[in-house]
């Protein structure tokens, strides 16, 4: 009996009492890390030139076209903030997760045509073409 009188918390009552710590403790940690700002010149250049090449696209262009600024939610491109302080993995993959919501506003007819050199028949032109190759033979 002494045993049980000893045990005042069940199980369930700690399992709470756990996630309500951690959740202060993370609120506390966000807090903190919103504070921090970053000032090197040159990871701030470097986030600009990543930020203007995600608004140099087509699906940033219709993103802002389509959906004014104040009917704008969660689910939408949100341009990360570069003066934020983060971690390089971190920024790379705020930079990622934003151009790929940018992506889903791409129009279908751009899909196959990026016209940046991947692919298509302008890569062959060093290639002989049929008639030389006759020509050799």
């Amino acid at each position: 009996m002494s045993r049980d009188t000893k045990r005042t918390w069940s199980w369930s009552e700690q399992v709470e009492e756990s996630i309500v710590e951690n959740v202060i403790l993370n609120i506390f940690s966000k807090a903190k890390k919103a504070v921090e700002l970053e000032t090197d010149p040159a990871i701030l250049q470097r986030r600009q030139k990543q930020i203007d090449y995600g608004k140099n696209t087509v699906g940033y262009a219709n993103f802002t076209q389509q959906v004014p600024t104040e009917q704008r939610t969660k689910e939408h491109p949100k341009t990360p903030d570069k003066y934020t302080k983060y971690s390089r993995r971190g920024w790379d993959m705020l930079i990622k997760i934003w151009r790929k919501k940018l992506h889903e506003f791409d129009t279908e007819e751009n899909d196959g045509n990026d016209n940046n050199g991947d692919g298509g028949d302008d890569e062959c032109d060093d290639d002989p073409s049929p008639s030389e190759n006759s020509a050799i033979d």
